[in-house]
Parts: C-alpha cells; structure tokens; sequence
C-alpha cells in the first residue's frame, strides 16, 4: 500500500497578495508524486510561522506530511 502524504503550507497574507503562496502551489503541483492533501493555514491574527503551522498540521491526516512554507 501507498503511503499517503499531505503538503503543510502556512502563509502570511502578504503572501497571498505578492504570489508567493501560488508560486509555491505551483511547485507542489509540479512534483512527480502529487500530494494526497493539501492543507493551507493563513496567519491572519500574527501568531506567527510556527502556530500557523501547527493548525495546519492538526488537520491533517496522512501517513506522512511535507512542510512548505509560502516564501520557499
């Protein structure tokens, strides 16, 4: 059996606004193994990189997960 994977992507909404979350989008599209899930978690109250990223790894539920951050 596949193990499954999911993309954690936490972003800032400056992110968002320069395309740098779609350029990182685009780059999770572009792998030779397409991710099972992806989860995005927008830092809208300035929690910070690493809470921001902790929502969005709560959510998952693969085998494994990848960490992208939108400014990579």
């Amino acid at each position: 059996m596949t193990p499954t994977i999911a993309v954690i992507l936490p972003a800032h909404p400056g992110r968002v606004a320069n395309g740098m979350l779609d350029e990182a989008l685009r780059s999770v599209w572009a792998q030779t193994r397409l991710p099972d899930a992806v989860h995005i978690a927008l830092d809208t109250q300035g929690d910070g990189a690493p809470a921001t990223r902790q929502r969005a790894l709560d959510s998952a539920r693969t085998d494994w997960v990848a960490f992208l951050d939108s400014d990579d």
